[in-house]
C-alpha cells in the first residue's frame, strides 16, 4: 500500500475514535440492521433560556425496538444527515435547522465579531426575505446599521451566504423535503435563529411575562 492510502486510512481511524461514544453506538446499530423509525429533537426551556438539545431515537429492527437518548453534536447530526433522518415533525425540523444555523455562525462571530456579523446578517437576510413578511416584522425589532463594506464585508457575506444556502440545500437534497415543505422549515428555522441570536422571546419573558 502507498504512503497516501496508509494515511488516508489512518485519518479515517482517527476521525472515527474522535467520534462521540454515543454515535458511534448508535452506528454499529444501524450496521447491525436497526433503522431509525422516528427522531424527537427537543431543546428543554431552563427557567429563560433554552437548554443544550437532545435528541430521541426510536430504533426499529424486525419488531425489536429501542429508545436512544444522545445529546447533540456535530458528528450526530452528520449521521443523521448521511441517513436521511428527517425530525419527527416539521415544528421540530425547524428547531433544529434554528439550532444548526446557530452553532454555524459562531465561527463568523469568533473570526469578525458578533455585532459586525449581526449587521451583515441582518442586512442579508432583509434582502433574502424581502417579500416575506414574518421576517421583516422581526428584522424591525433588531436596530441596525450599514456594515462597513471593506474586505471584511465581503468575506463575512459570503460565509453567511453558505451557512444558509448549505443548509436550504440539505433540507431538500440530504432531508428530500418537497420545495415547499423546505422554504416553510427554512424560514421557520431562519426566524428562530434571529430570535435567538437577539434575544426576543426572552427579553419578552423577562418585562412582560409573556
Amino acid at each position: 500500500m502507498n504512503s497516501d492510502g496508509f494515511d488516508e486510512l489512518l485519518s479515517e481511524r482517527s476521525q472515527r475514535a474522535e467520534e462521540p461514544p454515543p454515535v458511534t453506538f448508535l452506528r454499529e446499530l444501524l450496521e447491525l440492521g436497526f433503522r431509525i423509525e422516528k427522531l424527537s429533537f427537543r431543546r428543554d426551556r431552563d427557567h429563560f433560556s433554552l437548554g443544550e438539545p437532545i435528541y430521541f431515537l426510536v430504533l426499529n429492527r424486525e419488531g425489536n425496538k429501542r429508545l436512544e437518548r444522545i445529546e447533540w453534536s456535530p458528528e450526530l447530526e452528520t449521521l443523521l444527515f448521511e441517513k436521511a433522518v428527517q425530525a419527527e415533525n416539521q415544528e421540530q425540523e425547524a428547531n433544529r435547522g434554528a439550532y444548526l444555523l446557530i452553532q454555524a455562525l459562531r465561527a463568523a462571530d469568533r473570526k469578525w465579531g458578533k455585532d459586525y456579523t449581526d449587521c451583515v446578517l441582518h442586512e442579508l437576510l432583509a434582502s433574502l426575505f424581502r417579500n416575506t413578511k414574518d421576517v421583516q416584522d422581526l428584522l424591525a425589532q433588531v436596530p441596525s446599521h450599514k456594515p462597513y463594506q471593506g474586505e471584511g464585508y465581503v468575506e463575512c457575506l459570503s460565509y453567511l451566504r453558505k451557512c444558509l444556502g448549505d443548509y436550504a440545500s440539505r433540507l431538500m437534497d440530504a432531508l428530500r423535503y418537497s420545495q415547499d415543505d423546505a422554504r416553510g422549515i427554512f424560514t421557520r428555522a431562519v426566524l428562530q435563529m434571529f430570535d435567538e441570536r437577539h434575544h426576543l422571546t426572552l427579553s419578552r419573558l423577562l418585562f412582560t411575562g409573556t
